[in-house]
């Protein structure tokens, strides 16, 4: 996909014919390549985006010109209905089917219900978010209704963030198509340093620590505590360099088309509470979570409002964080566990609310605070990661007990010492890297453009070599981005 060589000469033969088309017509060639583009995974799936793209346009007209408010609501609540079944067909029917069909073994029942052979689109779950937050905006005015097709289906199908977000809302990325753009070697030189720069925690750092993790967690009982400890841990730093990647690419393939992109990240293994990491991980889901499930929900309870109506409110909206990722008992308790740090924090934060201090907290606060999230995001990534709920307990026993000591498993058989030695190094340059970004509040990307052309040129042509000599193209497919799967 994104990160493959056909895709690299797609965008170019979109760029191309992008600028040197008239403005008025750019928008409906970013719609025709962004169908190309995704029928080019399957022609199935594109029936599938027009469809619920046709409906929600035409719900989101009624809602707009309907004076009537039960009939809004009606015309509200068909539409989100309607886009959460069709998520639910194709992502969650097997997984229904399979948890009935366990119930049935566990009561001695000899039939079973067969599981259908359903495809799924995929992206569907975060353009399905995407339908969804517009139609509410309508409903609550916060957005008027786009009286273009043609528009409304490029903000759901636009290609950059189709497959994996970010999740934007109308209000954002809409008015941006018809915005007067010219071509700007400035935007095409900042996005191109983003685009290498997510290249590298791809295929530099992502795909190495792929292997070493997927052979972790697909035999666990092959390893000692000290493995899966290691295993859980370059896992966290796995997905966040993967995930990132991702929208550094895309983010940065949008800017030189002179579009902007919601940020997805901020420094997210520096938060100093579970909630802090929320406002700094999968930033669109965090705002679409809170905005569409958990205020309204609040808003629902406002004349009781009690600590209880809180947690049940967080961990609702945490066990839909959980579904919405995967259709597996892993990602539910994944969400449930998330949900439980939040509510706590909570509970807590009412307690202190008489004795907060404004004084900025000592470092050594602030470092215990961020070491302690980190542990506790990091333990709930070992469900998120496993293949099942009893591999992941079997994890988390091993190593709590510091057990199975005797297995003699390796996760590193495959490679040199030194070849061992150059991911820890990469690992260590990431690392320094994210500190400088967070203590200097400006990304890397923005450093190396803002250096002089000298050193500009040479850092670029520094992270070009480091992928091509670094990156790893050989089991794990480099197009496959981990959230690519939800």
């Amino acid at each position: 996909m994104i990160a493959s060589l056909h895709f690299f000469l797609f965008f170019l033969l979109t760029l191309g014919v992008y600028y040197a088309l008239p403005h008025r017509w750019r928008w409906l060639w970013l719609l025709i390549m962004s169908y190309v583009f995704y029928g080019s995974l399957s022609v199935k799936y594109t029936v599938v985006l027009f469809t619920m793209t046709l409906i929600s346009y035409g719900l989101a007209r009624l809602i707009e010109a309907q004076q009537d408010i039960e009939k809004k609501k009606l015309y509200l609540r068909l539409g989100i209905i309607l886009s959460f079944v069709t998520l639910g067909i194709f992502k969650y029917t097997g997984f229904f089917l399979s948890s009935v069909n366990d119930v049935l073994d566990r009561l001695g029942a000899n039939s079973h219900i067969p599981l259908p052979d359903i495809w799924f689109p995929i992206g569907i779950s975060f353009f399905t978010l995407q339908i969804v937050s517009y139609i509410m905006d309508v409903y609550t005015e916060a957005a008027e209704a786009e009286p273009h097709l043609g528009k409304y289906a490029l903000y759901v199908a636009f290609f950059p963030q189709l497959l994996i977000g970010p999740i934007e809302r109308a209000s954002h990325l809409l008015p941006q198509f018809t915005n007067k753009v010219t071509f700007d070697y400035q935007l095409l030189v900042e996005g191109l340093i983003r685009i290498g720069w997510g290249f590298w925690k791809k295929l530099v750092i992502a795909d190495r620590l792929a292997i070493v993790v997927d052979r972790a967690f697909s035999d666990p009982s092959a390893f000692s505590a000290d493995k899966l400890a290691l295993a859980t841990l370059l896992y966290s730093i796995q997905i966040y360099a993967d995930f990132s990647a991702y929208c550094d690419i895309v983010i940065g393939m949008a800017h030189i088309l002179g579009i902007k992109l919601t940020e997805n990240f901020n420094h997210p293994y520096f938060a100093t509470s579970p909630i802090d990491f929320w406002r700094r991980w999968h930033i669109t889901l965090g705002n679409w979570l809170r905005d569409y499930i958990f205020r309204p929900l609040n808003f629902a309870a406002r004349r009781n409002f009690t600590l209880w109506i809180q947690t049940r409110n967080v961990l609702l909206v945490f066990l839909f964080s959980g579904l919405w990722h995967g259709a597996a008992w892993t990602f539910i308790i994944w969400g449930i566990l998330h949900g439980g740090y939040q509510a706590v924090e909570l509970a807590l934060q009412r307690r202190a609310r008489n004795k907060k201090s404004k004084s900025k907290p000592a470092w050594w606060k602030t470092a215990f605070s961020i070491s302690v999230t980190f542990g506790l995001v990091t333990f709930a990534w070992i469900f998120f990661r496993a293949e099942s709920v009893n591999d992941a307990f079997y994890i988390i026993k091993t190593i709590f007990t510091w057990g199975n000591a005797s297995a003699g498993g390796s996760l590193w058989d495959f490679t040199s010492a030194f070849e061992r030695q150059v991911v820890f190094l990469l690992i260590m340059i990431l690392l320094v890297i994210e500190i400088a970004q967070y203590l200097s509040k400006k990304p890397v990307w923005e450093f190396i453009h803002r250096t002089p052309l000298t050193a500009r040129w040479t850092m670029c042509l520094i992270l070009i070599y480091s992928v091509i000599v670094f990156g790893y193209y050989g089991e794990v497919d480099p197009t496959a981005f981990i959230y690519a799967g939800f």
